[in-house]
């Protein structure tokens, strides 16, 4: 009889059930969707607020930004300006070395 009665007793109560998980996520959806509810709206307005007040204030100064807004050499070649000699290029030339003369050239070691 005792047999009889452990069978029937439930022993495997560890862990959490999938319809407990399912619960807490019922609570937690509800939990979101109120907060998305009630605070939608006044988020709504804050931002229209920000995006009217933004927008004024680029009206007053688009003026200004439409006379200097951008490069106006965009795309065209620069002029190249000459590059400065380096100290070793002018002594190159003073001495009138050739590349291959860079390395054996007691001028250019003083």
């Amino acid at each position: 009889m005792t047999h009889l009665l452990r069978k029937l007793r439930w022993h495997d109560d560890e862990g959490q059930d999938i319809a407990e998980y399912a619960v807490m996520l019922a609570v937690i959806l509800v939990i979101v969707v109120g907060t998305i509810r009630l605070v939608g709206s006044n988020a709504n307005n804050v931002f229209s607020q920000a995006a009217s007040s933004i927008q004024s204030r680029q009206s007053k100064w688009a003026f200004i930004m439409a006379r200097n807004r951008g490069n106006p050499d965009w795309g065209r070649p620069t002029s190249s300006s000459p590059a400065l000699a380096t100290e070793f290029e002018l002594r190159v030339r003073q001495l009138r070395l050739k590349a291959e003369m860079y390395t054996s050239s007691a001028g250019l070691r003083t």
